[in-house]
């Protein structure tokens, strides 16, 4: 039986604080109980789902071209938010409850704010996605002073498979940053784009334990998703083999000691809209990073309005219908075109 998404998102925190220093992981504990209560109390009284995670594409940015990113569907014609409006998104999100942040990119390290950003928002917890080129040794040192932070580090198997997917000579790099940050003891793990081609390897017990062994003590996978211009629709998974990957991963979870995030490939349904909310560069409100359509933009609405919006009420029960099917992604039945036919407002990013 797969995990539904709240047991999964539960099970990622249960494991995460468990690879977090005891102290530390008291805090952390006590601040998503007390964000929690919040998130509750918001959603009751405003009648609407406020997402336990929030994923933030803070750039489009990135040094590297990788197939299938997400962000070289959007226009890098428009602003980005900025740092004061980054501020003031991710404020009023912890006043509603949200607890868990995702950077994402483009390469969120780009920017130059977020550690500053991190520091001031010491009751929520934050994941960087970064391609690992610009972790230094300043970085390192002031990430290992932070106790709400994990980086995330791109890499999708071993050298010969990272480096076709990302670029000759990724691997090697980052395997060096990862030793940069684990003499700094850093709290640091690994990201993985899950397809086809790879998603043998990347559950390997050799691989895993390479990451291990380099100190990894967060791992995520995330499907593929055929989206842009350039999309490659053979890479995702097959629904039998999403089915055998999530039981890998729950069979790694037995052996290694890691928090591990498997999203939306072996969960009960898709939680977009519900749980879980994606921004993108410009402020856009999303129900995931692979749809990118949306009624609403953070730099007029608050996240009430936004979780109150038809594309969002549209997305839960596209989702909830799924549950029929079989399936639990959106974008992979195809459905994520209702999304634009029912809310003919819809601005396609």
């Amino acid at each position: 039986m797969s995990p539904s998404s709240s047991e999964a998102f539960e099970d990622y925190l249960r494991s995460a604080l468990k690879v977090i220093r005891p102290d530390v992981a008291m805090g952390l504990a006590r601040d998503y109980a007390a964000a929690e209560r919040r998130r509750r109390a918001v959603s009751a009284a405003h009648g609407v789902p406020i997402p336990r995670s929030l994923a933030i594409s803070v750039t489009t940015r990135c040094q590297l071209c990788c197939p299938g990113c997400p962000s070289t569907a959007t226009n890098p014609a428009r602003r980005e938010l900025d740092s004061i409006e980054l501020r003031r998104l991710i404020a009023e999100a912890r006043t509603c409850g949200v607890y868990l942040f995702f950077f994402l990119g483009g390469e969120p390290l780009l920017r130059n704010d977020l550690i500053g950003i991190i520091t001031e928002a010491s009751d929520a917890f934050f994941s960087i996605y970064t391609n690992g080129l610009l972790v230094n040794e300043s970085l390192a040192a002031a990430l290992a002073q932070l106790r709400n932070v994990v980086i995330m580090l791109s890499i999708e198997g071993f050298r010969e498979t990272t480096d076709r997917w990302r670029g000759p000579g990724t691997y090697d790099t980052v395997l060096d940053k990862m030793a940069l940050l684990a003499r700094h003891d850093a709290l640091f793990g690994f990201s993985s784009t899950v397809t086809r081609l790879n998603y043998e390897e990347v559950i390997s017990r050799p691989f895993v334990a390479t990451m291990v062994d380099a100190g990894c003590r967060f791992a995520y996978y995330s499907s593929y998703m055929p989206v842009g211009e350039n999309a490659h629709h053979e890479l995702p998974l097959t629904r039998d083999e999403r089915r055998k990957f999530g039981e890998r991963i729950r069979k790694l979870e037995t052996i290694f000691t890691l928090a591990i995030i498997n999203e939306n490939i072996d969960t009960d349904r898709c939680t977009g809209g519900a749980e879980y909310l994606h921004i993108s560069p410009y402020g856009d409100a999303e129900p995931c990073p692979a749809i990118h359509l949306a009624t609403h933009n953070v730099r007029q609405h608050s996240l009430v309005e936004i979780m109150n919006g038809r594309i969002m009420e549209d997305m839960r029960r596209i989702a909830l219908s799924l549950s029929e099917t079989g399936e639990n992604c959106v974008v992979r039945c195809g459905l994520d075109r209702q999304l634009a036919e029912h809310c003919p407002s819809c601005t396609a990013v």
